[in-house]
């Protein structure tokens, strides 16, 4: 529907490659490109691993939602470290790809390179940051939606 009537929307989706205890290469044809290119809307693959390209490829969807007023998809390649649920022990992830996944976790490298005042310093100012905004969502006055009709367009073509 963003594609059809055009809705400047930034749609990320974090691919960890598991849907469950499944790989989803095992039961999906074809690519989360292909779907996404269907509908002619703007796609764009980055890496957790290279936080650069990953920052770009943000600012450009950013961006290109703002200037072009119509839709734009990101999909994140990530990993999944841990299982599904609690009781998910990870027995079906290949042990040498979390091997690889770890050693390439560019939160464990910067955190390396900081130190150790800096790094908690950086907690602690991120901290502050999350809660500041959680309150000032608390106290913000509930969203009047009948100001966004002009993005229902669409819609009343099917309102009885």
């Amino acid at each position: 529907m963003a594609a059809v009537w055009n809705v400047p929307i930034l749609f990320i989706m974090e691919n960890n490659k598991y849907a469950m205890s499944t790989r989803s290469s095992d039961f999906t044809a074809g690519t989360i490109q292909e779907r996404i290119q269907s509908y002619h809307i703007v796609y764009k693959a980055v890496d957790t691993v290279d936080i650069d390209m990953f920052y770009t490829a943000l600012h450009q969807g950013v961006e290109h939602v703002r200037t072009q007023q119509e839709p734009f998809f990101i999909e994140i390649d990530t990993f999944r470290f841990c299982g599904h649920s609690k009781s998910d022990d990870c027995r079906y992830m290949d042990i040498k790809e979390k091997e690889r996944y770890t050693a390439a976790d560019p939160l464990i490298a910067i955190a390396l390179q900081i130190p150790v005042a800096d790094h908690k310093k950086i907690l602690s100012e991120i901290d502050e940051i999350i809660t500041t905004a959680f309150i000032k969502a608390e106290a913000s006055p509930e969203i009047d939606i009948s100001k966004f009709s002009d993005l229902r367009r669409g819609v009343k073509q099917y309102e009885t």
